[in-house]
């Protein structure tokens, strides 16, 4: 064989070699390809870069991340259901488009004017029920209600203290509102949970008790009642002084507001809101000493904990640790080891209101 065909034996050798590594490689990327889009058609993966809302003639892009997320958690909370209770026509219908790095994913919400039969369309036509509590929160969204949607959801009401809000965890009341066809309709409206706000005390010193609505009310009323059923406080939240107590202390706030109808409104109301509130006294641990000679007890004293006992780790070796309560306080007693040796170590008390530590010197045995 002649140096020629050797050459040509050669490429067509590197041809083939060429092809068959190409079919082994395009099964792989077809494959990736079509894994890549089914996972872009799960909005857990991948990012959502934006969402874009139509409504009618007006349209907005929802880009910030709290809004995104409300919204996809929105549409994977519902549930399947056969058909809507009722007609399709008597839905505002919105569309919904998640912007993902490949590929959009667009949804269309079916709008109710009850919390009960909010519904969407996912990319496949499956029909889906919202979850109330969801729907809620939907309808009072500003964007949405911005729309000229109906107010067909009872505003939302919540308790602040020092930029923590605390929504309302039960309500009642009747709610009035227009519906799609232009007349208006009353419900009575109601929502059973708990939910605690926490005040802390110090927070109190000068910051007041601040109820927020998603829609401002003409009227609002507050009325505090410690866990004894004591009035503590009836009238206009702003004229409400701070609260002071020297113990942690329950207590149970009722919020009344009313919305009034006016020709400029299409809506009017009582609603009564109730929340649990702890004026939460901060943890208070006092050492009895901070230097100390081997046999000494050292004691500390824990004010203003639920706690009964607490978790107590030293760095000096030390004898049995007692713990007691004398009146509201718990009473710490650590024996310090007559064999340990002069230092500075460390007490480090941990419980569930309870994160504290502390720094002890002991001293050499005098002479």
């Amino acid at each position: 064989m002649d140096k020629a065909e050797q050459k040509k034996k050669k490429a067509k050798k590197a041809r083939l070699v060429v092809i068959v590594v190409l079919l082994l490689l395009v099964p792989l990327a077809v494959v990736g390809t079509i894994l890549a889009l089914n996972l872009d058609d799960d909005l857990n993966h991948g990012s959502i870069t934006a969402i874009t809302m139509n409504f009618k003639e007006d349209s907005w892009d929802v880009t910030d991340k709290n809004d995104v997320l409300f919204f996809r958690d929105m549409v994977q909370g519902g549930s399947v259901i056969d058909a809507p209770a009722t007609p399709l026509e008597e839905y505002r219908h919105l569309k919904m488009t998640f912007h993902k790095l490949r590929r959009d994913l667009s949804y269309e919400l079916l709008l109710s004017d009850s919390v009960n039969d909010c519904l969407y369309l996912d990319p496949a036509g499956t029909l889906f029920l919202i979850a109330p509590e969801r729907s809620q929160e939907l309808l009072v969204h500003p964007r949405i209600t911005a729309l000229a949607m109906s107010f067909a959801a009872p505003p939302v009401c919540s308790l602040s203290a020092r930029g923590e809000e605390t929504p309302t965890g039960a309500y009642s009341g009747e709610w009035t509102y227009t519906k799609v066809d232009g007349t208006m309709t009353t419900e009575s409206v109601a929502e059973k949970g708990e939910r605690k706000a926490v005040l802390p005390a110090d927070a109190h010193q000068g910051d007041p008790l601040v109820f927020t609505f998603s829609l401002e009310p003409d009227k609002c009323n507050v009325q505090v009642m410690d866990n004894e059923n004591n009035l503590i406080y009836s009238g206009d939240p702003a004229e409400m002084e701070r609260l002071s107590y020297e113990e942690d202390t329950e207590l149970r706030v009722t919020v009344t507001a009313d919305w009034f109808q006016s020709e400029e409104k299409s809506y009017r109301g009582k609603i009564v809101y109730e929340f649990d509130l702890l004026y939460d006294v901060p943890t208070l641990c006092v050492l009895s000493q901070t230097a100390a000679y081997p046999g000494d007890t050292l004691e500390i004293r824990v004010a203003h904990s639920s706690s009964e006992t607490v978790a107590v780790t030293t760095t000096f070796p030390a004898g049995d640790v007692t713990q007691h309560r004398e009146g509201r306080e718990l009473i710490i007693r650590i024996p310090v080891a007559e064999d340990a040796t002069p230092n500075v170590y460390s007490i480090v008390l941990l419980g569930a209101d309870v994160d504290e530590s502390f720094d002890v010197s002991i001293l050499a045995p005098e002479a």
